[in-house]
């Protein structure tokens, strides 16, 4: 029962996580360092759980987190392909 709490929470939690990272970062900084960004957040939001002893600190949270944002440059990438009326 865990499972289907945990998958898509970690991922829907880190879907909004996108639109700032598509607004604000990546047009200031090379696709690499954008990229690094993404799996830098995740990370981070882990060791603050693990410092701060809150939730459990797992890798598959890290990747569930960057799955979640891409989701979220995906569902960006196609609203922004809409045309427009």
């Amino acid at each position: 029962m865990h499972w289907f709490i945990n998958v898509p929470g970690n991922i829907l939690a880190f879907i909004p996580m996108a639109w700032p990272l598509k607004q604000f970062i990546k047009p200031r900084v090379s696709p690499i360092i954008f990229w690094m960004l993404i799996l830098l957040i995740p990370c981070l939001a882990e060791f603050l759980q693990f410092v701060f002893q809150t939730g459990s600190c797992d890798v598959d949270d890290v990747i569930l987190n960057v799955v979640g944002i891409c989701l979220g440059l995906l569902i960006l990438n196609r609203i922004g392909k809409q045309p427009r009326a």
